[in-house]
């Protein structure tokens, strides 16, 4: 009766989007665990009620633990916008976007090189080689980000350097790729979002496509406006949306500049905040562990100092 049960929930409950091997996992990892016991659910479980605990929670345990301090803050950021007028300040006005969630580029790489799936790490660059079986000439293979001419002369310059601290440690590289692009959230509707996303490089190409390697790190949402390109007020102005600035800039504009030119503004605003949310991500603390690395203890318990170097940075037209 209890496999019937389980069965009949698989089929009906979930509408077909639980796999046989999550179901499987189910019952290997959580009911047949030495240590579980349908006692302990209350007869009014409630799965939102409980992520509400679990979150709670997780903001009580240890902040000097290195997955805890992997977390999400909000920051502010500070564009400056020309005026075109001779102001006492200078022909600029400094006006500020909220709403800027992201997570320290320092804290993603010290975590991804403690966590399991680092087993997969190459920290070593090689070159790869590949020999004709017929006419026995040998021809280089371009494949692999840690294969590169990029990564084996950044590795090579890494080893040269002083070490002015005496540390003994092995010397490896974090291999940045970063991602984003404007992403629509919905078939209907215009809730849409700007992702931005980390992979490591030191992990094969083959590991990281694939989804339940979980290799994608997202570390910033670039931020956006909720607003209905009808809206009365920005109607008129549609680079308000497409360019994720608050609606409010629009008014602050037009202290300053003439209505025909407001379009070609935001076009700048939005650059500068692109390149202010950078300024926000490729912090001191980056900057520093770009320069002198961070000690990591590694998943195989190994202590390693470990230097972020960005190879790549994917992204289309908004992004350029």
């Amino acid at each position: 009766m209890s496999i019937w049960c389980l069965m009949s929930w698989k089929m009906t409950s979930t509408s077909g989007l639980t796999s046989e091997a999550q179901v499987t996992r189910l019952v290997s990892k959580v009911l047949k665990a030495k240590d579980f016991s349908v006692g302990d659910l209350p007869d009014n479980f409630n799965t939102h009620t409980e992520m509400i605990r679990f979150d709670t929670s997780e903001a009580m345990l240890d902040p000097t633990d290195i997955f805890q301090i992997d977390g999400w803050r909000e920051s502010a950021a500070e564009i400056l916008v020309p005026t075109r007028e001779k102001n006492p300040g200078g022909n600029r006005q400094s006006f500020t976007v909220q709403g800027f969630h992201h997570r320290s580029l320092v804290a993603v790489i010290c975590a991804a090189f403690s966590e399991a799936s680092s087993r997969w790490f190459h920290l070593t660059p090689f070159k790869r080689f590949w020999k004709s079986p017929v006419t026995g000439r040998e021809q280089r293979v371009y494949d692999e980000l840690y294969t590169s001419d990029a990564w084996n002369k950044a590795h090579d310059e890494l080893q040269k350097q002083k070490r002015d601290n005496g540390c003994k440690l092995e010397w490896v590289i974090a291999g940045l790729m970063f991602w984003s692009d404007a992403t629509h959230l919905t078939q209907f509707g215009n809730a849409s979002a700007w992702p931005i996303y980390l992979f490591f490089g030191n992990q094969s190409k083959y590991k990281r496509s694939c989804p339940t390697i979980n290799a994608c790190h997202p570390i910033a949402f670039i931020p956006s406006v909720s607003l209905h390109h009808s809206h009365p007020k920005i109607s008129q102005y549609p680079n308000v949306l497409h360019l994720q600035l608050p609606e409010s800039i629009v008014s602050f504009i037009s202290k300053f500049i003439k209505k025909k030119s407001i379009n070609d503004i935001l076009t700048h605003c939005k650059r500068e905040l692109f390149h202010a949310l950078w300024r926000i991500l490729l912090d001191d603390e980056f900057v520093d562990a770009y320069r002198n690395g961070i000690v990591i203890k590694c998943h195989d318990g190994v202590y390693r100092r470990v230097f972020p170097r960005i190879f790549t940075y994917s992204a289309d037209y908004p992004e350029k």
